[in-house]
């Protein structure tokens, strides 16, 4: 399939932390069927080596995607929910979601404005919502649902305006199409690990780095971009490439990694801009700090409102994320 139908594949797959098993599963099926051999440690990482020497880089990508989880029903047949990853309150109501193993269509509500009595939209925190299923009892809507199960937003893969994607789960699986498609295409030497849990802690970065052996590592992330009127720091602009960091709130990029990467851009014409704030972290805090050092940072595609289900990236900045892949695993 070509790289944009894979993105889609990806993105329409549900897995929020913890329950990664759809994407992962795809990722295996997938390998297996071009023949490419991987390993699966107990936490559900799949690493991948390829070549004859897949030790002197390493790619990192998580599988899963921020979420919530079911934490009661109510008398009336309501679904009660929490976070599972860094979700802001206000952009819930009204958006569509996917509840549990059998998917059962729901909306995210919450009593209407007009008839609150003692709080504003503002102060209406996710404790206050509940998701609609349609079902008029607690028993009804337990023959359904169960405590524990994930839900998921709702949101079809769109390509829209000047080459741009909105997609929910963006964050990382733009990640994720990147490193399969060097794999499918076993042209490169390299080691790829799919981490689980990056969006609780990147625990799944923890567990699978002491099981992989490398010179260097790279992390192909999705990034906060804020590129519009009234905000003082922009952070990274879509259409003006890939990002590289510097230093982020649980990792210090490599400095000399970095120069050989903003070298090899500007030899290519490959657009790179830099990460602009310290805020946030990714896997990269993880794989620098289990592995006793190697030189790692990470390289993030822009994209808008992530951690929602309207996620937006550029597929120019794809591209360029692409293209500078593959220039670091031919030269380093």
């Amino acid at each position: 399939m070509d790289f944009l139908t894979l993105l889609e594949t990806l993105t329409q797959q549900n897995g929020t932390s913890g329950y990664e098993d759809e994407v992962r599963e795809f990722i295996t099926h997938t390998l297996t069927e071009y023949g490419i051999p991987y390993y699966q440690d107990r936490l559900g990482n799949v690493i991948v080596e390829q070549g004859e020497n897949p030790h002197r880089l390493a790619l990192f990508s998580h599988m899963d995607e921020v979420g919530f989880g079911v934490r009661g029903i109510t008398e009336d047949g309501r679904i009660k929910f929490a976070p599972i990853g860094g979700v802001t309150d206000k952009i819930l109501f009204s958006t569509p979601v996917s509840v549990g193993k059998n998917k059962i269509n729901g909306v995210i509500g919450n009593i209407p404005k007009h008839l609150q009595e003692k709080k504003t939209e503002q102060e209406i925190k996710i404790a206050d919502m509940f998701i609609d299923i349609g079902a008029t009892s607690k028993e009804q809507a337990a023959q359904w649902v169960r405590i524990g199960e994930p839900i998921y937003w709702q949101s079809d893969f769109v390509r829209f305006g000047d080459g741009l994607i909105k997609a929910k789960a963006l964050d990382d699986r733009a990640g994720v199409a990147v490193i399969l498609s060097l794999l499918l295409q076993k042209k490169y030497s390299f080691t790829a690990v799919f981490t689980t849990r990056e969006e609780i802690g990147i625990i799944g970065a923890k567990t699978a780095t002491p099981l992989v052996s490398c010179e260097k590592a790279v992390v192909l992330e999705v990034t906060t971009c804020a590129d519009m009127p009234g905000v003082s720091e922009p952070t990274t602009k879509l259409g003006e490439g890939v990002a590289l960091s510097v230093l982020d709130g649980g990792s210090v990029a490599d400095a000399d990694l970095n120069a050989q990467i903003v070298a090899l851009a500007k030899k290519y014409k490959i657009p790179l801009q830099k990460k602009r704030t310290t805020k946030g972290g990714n896997d990269a805090g993880a794989v620098s700090y289990i592995s006793g050092g190697i030189p790692t940072t990470a390289l993030s595609l822009p994209g808008r409102y992530i951690h929602s289900p309207v996620s937006v990236i550029s597929e120019e900045d794809l591209k360029a994320m692409v293209a500078l892949t593959q220039i670091l695993l031919q030269e380093l």
